[in-house]
């Protein structure tokens, strides 16, 4: 069985140690950390006070849920664009053009941003500033 190239990045990701994270105490994920349980060890939003700040991405917001890590919003669009916005001013930090949707939920682990867009492609990039 001859294996398809476009299973090679997320292969070499889980081999690199990707896979093993679930151990560490570095991650950040969504639902609650990496059990998935939806609990949190913070104290719920209680009441919203009108909007703060609005980011326009210009296309199809379709990551869900976003992912909050080191004072950003990690997110991706329906044009390819993966997006790094601070939480407080909601001022684009950086993003990053994968060239397909990105839909699903990015993790962060050791300070690097992983996600995967519809071209089929896992891709790191530094939490906080891409390189």
């Amino acid at each position: 069985m001859k294996l398809s190239t476009k299973y090679i990045p997320i292969i070499a990701a889980f081999l690199l140690g990707v896979g093993a994270c679930t151990a560490v105490s570095q991650i950040v994920t969504y639902n609650g950390g990496s059990t998935h349980t939806g609990y949190y060890d913070s104290p719920p939003l209680r009441e919203l006070r009108g909007l703060k700040w609005k980011y326009d991405t210009g296309a199809d917001l379709v990551t869900s849920p976003l992912l909050a890590y080191g004072g950003c919003l990690y997110f991706g669009d329906g044009d390819g664009w993966f997006h790094a916005v601070d939480i407080q001013s909601g001022i684009e930090k950086w993003k990053f053009n994968a060239g397909k949707t990105v839909a699903g939920c990015p993790t962060v682990f050791n300070d690097k941003a992983y996600w995967g867009c519809g071209a089929g492609i896992l891709y790191t990039l530094s939490a906080g500033k891409p390189t």
